[in-house]
Order: C-alpha cells, then structure tokens, then sequence
C-alpha cells in the first residue's frame, strides 16, 4: 500500500479521473443513510468489497476514520472531509494500492418524493505517474460498478423494513 495525498471535498470535482454512479433508491434519505452508516453491511450490497470497518471513535463524522477491503486483497483507509446527515458524506483516501495517488469518494443524497431518493456516488482520483492511462480506460466500469451497487441498496433497504 501506499500514503496518498489527502485532498479536500472540491477535488472530486478536479480530479484528472472522475467516474460517477446515480439510482433511484425506493427509500427515505434515512433509510438509505443507515445502509450508508452501517459499515458492516458494506460486502452485501456495493460489488468488490469484503470487508468494511471503522477505525474510530467516534465512526462516524468529519474526521472518522474506516477501512475497506476488496476483493483481491487490496485495502484502503479512509477519513471522512464532509458530512451531512441524510444529505453528504466524501472521505480522502489515507492509504491506497500504489496505483493511486489522491482519491476523494462522495456521497450525495436527494430527495426525489416521498420514498424515494436520489444517490448520487462519485470516485474522484489521481493515478500515479504511467497509471494515468490505465484509469481512463477504467472510468467506463468503474461506472457501471458504482451504479450497480447503488441498485443494491433497493434490496437492503426493503430488508430493513
């Protein structure tokens, strides 16, 4: 693994690689922000991780700190840079696969209706040196990854009722 650059919330919106996923959820803000919050469920719904766990007390806010594993061995940690509840979290990656060397994640929730919500999952990144074009060959299923654990979270929340 190696030490990434810490970055602040507006690099997911400079980033050189930026991938974003949407859905729809059937669910309240709340309901989806407790699937969020609940780290141990992390494996269940969003493709690749194995394990999500936080490193902090508190494990949750500005300045929480968690670990995930994904498939294949790899791990990142994580501090959380923004949170809003219900509304906006985004963590900078601490340590990552040598690959990276900045990454920011950022949640958005909105409400569509009553019910319903709009999730909105962005990864925005820097890739170490020749890696760079590796990563733009990657956006299009790193998309399609993202937007499917979003369709997950329909699941997960309906088990929760």
């Amino acid at each position: 693994m190696a030490t990434l650059e810490p970055q602040e919330l507006d690099f997911a919106e400079t980033a050189p690689f930026i991938a974003e996923g949407l859905h729809v959820v059937e669910g309240t803000p709340a309901e989806v922000w407790a699937v969020l919050l609940d780290y141990p469920a992390w494996p269940r719904w969003f493709n690749g991780v194995k394990v999500c766990e936080p490193t902090s007390e508190p494990a949750t806010g500005v300045g929480s700190t968690r670990t995930v594993g994904l498939q294949g061995g790899t791990r990142v940690t994580e501090r959380f840079i923004a949170w809003e509840d219900e509304q906006l979290w985004a963590f900078t990656g601490l340590t990552a696969p040598g690959l990276l060397s900045a990454l920011v994640e950022r949640v958005t929730l909105r409400p569509v209706d009553p019910g319903r919500t709009e999730v909105t999952y962005r990864m925005a990144a820097r890739w170490r040196g020749p890696f760079a074009l590796l990563g733009k060959g990657l956006r299009g299923s790193v998309e399609k990854n993202l937007a499917a654990s979003l369709r997950n979270i329909d699941a997960e929340v309906a088990a929760r009722r």
